[in-house]
């Protein structure tokens, strides 16, 4: 996909809140698009007060989508505010032509991202680095920005297109990996108990989604010698996000 509107000269600051901030923006705009980093697209894509208004911050999607893409390893590349500017400037993106490819694109990258999956044991010096708790030495690689991903297009309901494919797209295990990833999606969503979600019918919807038993079963049976029982399912499940 590409942007109708040209790189930006400065960013106008629509919300009024990077007073002070020239250095860091200018910055910013002085980098080619393939070495920008998570930090500076939170800068343009911040949540309720970005840094980049509709035709600057278009300009920066594709760049976004792509190095969402390529994330490997523990990198943290999801960013929240990147789903609410796409769901803010919805209307924008839909005069333009570009929100039904924004949703193709980030498709494609779950897609993408979901083909693999390696469990990755850390060194305490990566744990240091990365700032992961102990307890949670042995991870999955890429599980600091798939769940993140999962947030955004769930919060938000300028993604249901991308959403439903998501779902359907795990009604059944195509793979070993994407078996293992429908566990990973699951226990995600129960984090979800923890935190109220808002709006939280979206939110029940994706949990009750990973929460059934035949589909939970059905995936669990994909990658585990001995079948699940209702009894051992039902103890390990939260009944709702509510």
């Amino acid at each position: 996909m590409r942007c109708p509107h040209p790189k930006p000269i400065k960013f106008s600051d629509p919300f009024q809140d990077w007073d002070g901030c020239d250095d860091r923006l200018a910055a910013i705009l002085a980098k080619p698009s393939d070495e920008l980093m998570r930090d500076d697209y939170s800068v343009i894509f911040y949540q309720h007060l970005p840094a980049a208004d509709y035709e600057e911050g278009c300009y920066f999607v594709p760049a976004y989508l792509d190095f969402l893409s390529e994330t490997s390893g523990l990198e943290e590349r999801g960013y929240e505010g990147f789903f609410w500017y796409i769901n803010y400037f919805a209307d924008r993106f839909t005069r333009d032509g570009l929100l039904a490819p924004i949703q193709e694109r980030l498709w494609d990258c779950l897609a993408h991202l979901t083909a693999t999956f390696q469990i990755v044991r850390l060194s305490d010096f990566e744990l240091e680095h990365a700032g992961i708790c102990p307890s949670y030495r042995e991870i999955a690689h890429l599980t600091r920005t798939l769940p993140d991903i999962l947030d955004g297009i769930t919060k938000w309901p300028v993604f249901d297109p991308v959403l439903t494919r998501f779902l359907a797209h795990f009604d059944r295990p195509l793979s070993d990996a994407h078996a293992h990833w429908f566990y990973e999606f699951a226990f995600h969503t129960r984090t979800w108990l923890w935190l109220k979600q808002e709006p939280l019918d979206r939110h029940q919807r994706v949990f009750d989604f990973f929460h059934s038993l035949d589909r939970f079963r059905t995936h669990h049976d994909k990658v585990m010698a001995s079948p699940i029982t209702e009894g051992f399912f039902e103890y390990n499940r939260r009944l709702s996000p509510s």
